[in-house]
């Protein structure tokens, strides 16, 4: 396993129950140790979301980074991840980098953002350059 510090975001992919919890960079995830080598490595979907507040969100404005921390935790619940987030000038107030292992944990975190009143999002799915070369390479036949 690669050291915490030169880490990349991963999620793990089983057939099996995971009864241990593994860190990878600032990421854990339970898995049974013992059968490590059966697990299949695979960098997590990136997702940006560009937010706006509501009326609701500005008037809360000092509560902002409390929101952000929240929004945070409850990510991880759902086992996804928050790598960052923006305070921006211009037509977006937020700009927030959130990786999931699937498209319905990053809606799911990111409908649970927006439930709270504060925000509205407009969220894209990114994509690196190794998962952009093998869609390239895909459509190319």
């Amino acid at each position: 396993m690669p050291s915490a510090r030169h880490a990349t975001p991963v999620a793990l992919e089983s057939t099996t129950g995971g009864d241990r919890l593994v860190t990878f960079g600032h990421y854990a995830q339970k898995l049974p140790y013992d059968e490590i080598s059966s697990w299949r490595w695979r960098a997590m979907p990136t997702y940006v979301a560009l937010l706006n507040w509501t009326d609701q969100g500005i008037q809360g404005f000092k509560d902002t980074a409390k929101r952000a921390e929240a929004f945070a935790a409850a990510t991880q619940k759902l086992g996804a991840n928050l790598l960052n987030i923006w305070w921006t000038a211009g037509p977006y107030d937020l700009v927030a980098i959130v990786e999931a292992p699937d498209d319905e944990t990053a809606s799911a975190a990111l409908l649970r953002l927006g439930g709270a009143g504060n925000v509205r999002t407009t969220t894209m799915r990114a994509f690196g350059q190794e998962e952009i070369s093998r869609i390239v390479a895909k459509a190319a036949g």
